[in-house]
């Protein structure tokens, strides 16, 4: 199998020709950033480690959807903690689409690399927009009167935050490098 391969799309709007690699490259770079972030998203999304209070009378530790309590603690249900849920839902709908916009492009030849390429770069950048809602939300709530701590899931959407980003913008250059954006000056 190659591991390079390069496709030609002549349009009216002229040709961009999109050289594809899984091991070295922008495109290397994208699907692994988007892999590895998605990766780190579900962990994230899954895990009871947003919130972590330990104390004498017990100890509590909070994800999105459920929560493990001993002691006297009670979980978290206000608005902003719905709210938070509801953009971290909405990124992970965006970040799945993104991860199959990432294989139609890197595996599937057939259809038109130009769109996919920009539908991945606006799903990206969308699904980072909707996780930096969420990781706002919680983490300013957290550091308003409540003693605990956020935790490795907290980390975890960063960190997948970031790499849905890079990939993006990963993305953004390989939209420059294969011509299918021309810049005039006039």
């Amino acid at each position: 199998m190659p591991t390079t391969s390069t496709i030609t799309l002549t349009t009216s709007s002229g040709t961009s020709t999109h050289v594809i690699s899984l091991t070295s490259g922008i495109t290397a770079g994208f699907f692994w950033c988007t892999l590895a972030g998605f990766v780190f998203y579900i962990v994230a999304f899954s895990t009871v480690g947003w919130y972590t209070d330990t104390q004498k009378g017990g100890s509590q530790h909070i994800g999105l959807w459920q929560s493990c309590t001993c002691g006297t603690h009670s979980a978290f249900d206000s608005g902003w903690f719905h709210a938070t849920r509801a953009m971290m839902v909405i990124a992970l709908i965006g970040f799945c689409l993104v991860v199959i916009l990432c294989f139609i492009y890197m595996f599937l030849h057939s259809i038109s690399k130009n769109l996919v390429i920009y539908a991945f770069t606006g799903l990206s950048f969308a699904s980072v927009l909707f996780m930096l809602i969420g990781i706002i939300v919680f983490g300013s709530k957290i550091g308003d009167g409540y003693r605990g701590n956020v935790s490795y899931s907290f980390v975890f959407a960063i960190f997948s935050m970031m790499l849905c980003f890079a990939a993006g913008v990963l993305s953004c250059m390989q939209i420059w490098r294969s011509g299918s954006v021309t810049v005039t000056s006039g």
